[in-house]
């Protein structure tokens, strides 16, 4: 975007104003051993391996909350703004190596966050065994080659926030310049990624504070949406929330989808969307809200289906109520060793106790379907973090926390539902808690406009 001249010196001002406020270490005061003990840990896991984790190349856009660190950087080095920087866990020395930059080409003021300083005195409180110049990263890993020519490397691609589903990747320009500078197969770190399934409790903390923040956003939400409404003013109330509960921002921007929009999997179209798929809202829709907040680099997501109205119809509250018994059913037997497929089961089972108190021809529809072959498609049980929705959960460990997000469609209705869930060695801690989950219990709420 060019700027006018007029403005030049304001928008810079402002921009400088967001980066001063971070600083070359974390703002969450997770204490660095515990980044150290990840490392450590990391190393163990490959032995006579280097891992290399590169962190983010490019600024804050002017649309982004706040800039975006490469997760996987992030979670090894503690560092949230330093920008074209490279961590080595060097397996085959035992030692933490972050390579950095001295500019990034930008005025000395820009870059006060992006760069690291190479003092001892930073290297020490970082708990590293070296901080050396970027031009220096290939003349160390060539000399690591030398002295042992079979070292494997693995590396992470550049996430910028958000880990595709199961670790599996697209080549980018990072893995492809290391394969051709070294001839080598680079493969993804999958063991020292899986490190961070289990969250410590400073992890869980930041990623409750998300989890409250998200739940007020939700109930502004509920306590807002009638017909008439654009649906980006419910996003506006659910921004609100997101920030100014000491909160850092969106995790992803809110979805307030109704009718085909809300449609699983179609509503991800809103992702090659301008508008988000905002529209104006309509009496006798439902709405997806589907919301996820960002607290010092952790993330949460939790959601409902509401009526735009305020009041579902009697077909639409036998189909969404009978969705919350089988979710609240199955949700009971959360625990340490509980496989994905069991919670499938323990829904079915639930569902099917419900055939005869249904009513409707669209009930009965419901019913049916979620108890077909293709019924639980849609449903998923994945793993929250850094990166949010990092994989799909097939054994549940104590230690995770994960998202329980069941959705189907049936008559163009489409309905779901989903809280933020800590995993523990006898049950389950709800981290969303406060929120309503059968249609009355949704009308009550919304009645207080």
């Amino acid at each position: 975007m060019k700027l006018r001249p007029t403005l030049t010196t304001f928008t810079l001002a402002l921009w400088l104003t967001q980066l001063v406020a971070q600083t070359p270490f974390s703002i969450n005061e997770f204490p660095q051993t515990e980044f150290n003990q990840r490392r450590q840990a990391a190393m163990a896991l490959y032995p006579n391996s280097l891992l290399i984790f590169p962190s983010n190349t490019r600024i804050k856009s002017y649309e982004q909350h706040g800039f975006i660190q490469n997760t996987s950087f992030y979670y090894f080095s503690s560092l949230s703004n330093s920008v074209g920087a490279v961590l080595i866990l060097d397996g085959f020395n035992k030692k933490s190596i972050l390579f950095t930059r001295s500019s990034i080409g930008l005025s000395p003021d820009m870059e006060t966050n992006a760069i690291v300083d190479r003092a001892d005195r930073t290297r020490d409180s970082l708990l590293l065994d070296q901080i050396l110049p970027i031009d220096s990263f290939e003349s160390y890993v060539d000399a690591i080659f030398q002295k042992s020519p079979t070292t494997k490397i693995y590396s992470d691609h550049q996430t910028e926030g958000i880990r595709i589903q199961n670790f599996e990747i697209v080549k980018d320009e990072w893995i492809e310049y290391l394969q051709k500078k070294w001839s080598q197969k680079i493969s993804p770190p999958y063991k020292a990624l899986a490190l961070e399934e289990i969250k410590s409790k400073n992890e869980i903390e930041a990623m409750s504070v998300a989890a409250k923040n998200a739940v007020k956003g939700l109930l502004s939400a509920l306590q807002t949406i009638k017909p008439g409404l654009h649906s980006r003013q419910i996003e506006g109330k659910i921004v609100y929330e997101c920030l100014c509960n000491g909160g850092n921002g969106v995790y992803f921007w809110p979805l307030v989808l109704q009718g085909s929009n809300a449609e699983y999997p179609g509503f991800f179209r809103v992702f090659t969307d301008y508008k988000n798929g905002s529209e104006i809202l309509r009496d006798g829709e439902l709405v997806r809200l589907d919301i996820g907040c960002d607290f010092n680099y952790y993330k949460s997501d939790v959601g409902r289906t509401v009526p735009v109205s305020g009041r579902f119809t009697e077909e639409q509250r036998e189909a969404y109520d009978l969705l919350v018994q089988g979710y609240l059913a199955s949700l009971k037997i959360f625990k340490e060793g509980i496989s994905f497929e069991t919670i499938l089961d323990s829904f079915r089972k639930e569902i099917s106790k419900h055939e005869k108190s249904l009513k409707t021809v669209h009930g009965k529809k419901a019913y049916q379907y979620l108890l077909s072959k293709e019924g639980l498609a849609g449903f998923q049980v994945h793993e929250m973090g850094l990166g949010g929705t990092e994989k799909q959960v097939d054994i549940l460990r104590e230690g995770m926390v994960v998202a329980w997000e069941p959705m189907f469609t049936i008559d163009n209705q489409s309905y779901y539902l989903e809280d933020l869930i800590e995993i523990t060695k006898t049950g389950y801690t709800n981290l969303t808690p406060g929120l309503p989950y059968f249609s009355r219990e949704i009308e009550k709420l919304m009645k207080k406009k």
